[in-house]
């Protein structure tokens, strides 16, 4: 689980503010993208960008609650071109804590479907 935030946590309920995540970018092939982790009460919306388009989704899928975060990003992608993705946290402010927990990127084509992908690397 690779955690995205603005903040760090003291304790269970307190917060400080932080410098807030940079936008986690790689290359890819393949033609559907997925992103698979974690929505708690302090998840907020991200942005991703895939060959310079973008689009924003909400990661606070349960209100208060904690489950699965489950989501498209990409379908009918040319297979056997080269992508660029970029997930990004949008924050609002640094009164605000949120965060972006992703476990896995997963990507499919004809040929293949890649999840767990090693996104700590540069």
């Amino acid at each position: 689980m690779t955690v995205a935030s603005n903040f760090v946590a003291t304790n269970r309920t307190l917060t400080r503010p932080a410098p807030a995540a940079e936008a986690l970018k790689l290359k890819f092939t393949g033609s559907s993208v997925l992103l698979f982790g974690e929505a708690t009460p302090r998840s907020g919306q991200y942005r991703v960008t895939i060959d310079g388009t973008e689009k924003e989704y909400n990661a606070r899928v349960f209100g208060d609650g904690v489950g699965r975060l489950s989501q498209v990003v990409a379908e009918g992608l040319d297979p056997a071109k080269e992508h660029t993705l970029e997930i990004q946290p949008v924050f609002v402010s640094l009164d605000q804590p949120v965060e972006l927990r992703l476990e896995s990127i997963c990507i499919a084509g004809p040929d293949k479907v890649a999840c767990n992908v090693n996104f700590l690397q540069p």
